[in-house]
């Protein structure tokens, strides 16, 4: 498993530097980072952090569904 921690973190940066252009793949970096540790936490019996990254995960799948709807929302309504 220590070969996920550096994609990990690259993830979880990746995520954050995309985040802050507004760019909304940072959410799928995370989300992908967040998949990942959830297999490290469940080898290494930390069952509590498991469930931790699998409701942050919920919440980020959450967060970027409601970014794209407003995306495409505010594309709509724009005038041509």
């Amino acid at each position: 498993m220590d070969w996920l921690q550096p994609l990990i973190i690259l993830m979880g940066l990746s995520g954050q530097l995309l985040i802050a252009k507004k760019n909304p793949a940072g959410y799928a970096c995370w989300i992908v980072g967040n998949i990942s540790l959830m297999f490290v936490y469940v080898d290494l019996h930390q069952y509590g952090l498991m469930g931790l990254q699998a409701v942050n995960t919920v919440i980020q799948i959450y967060a970027l569904n409601d970014w794209l709807k407003s995306f495409r929302h505010s594309k709509a309504v724009q005038p041509t």
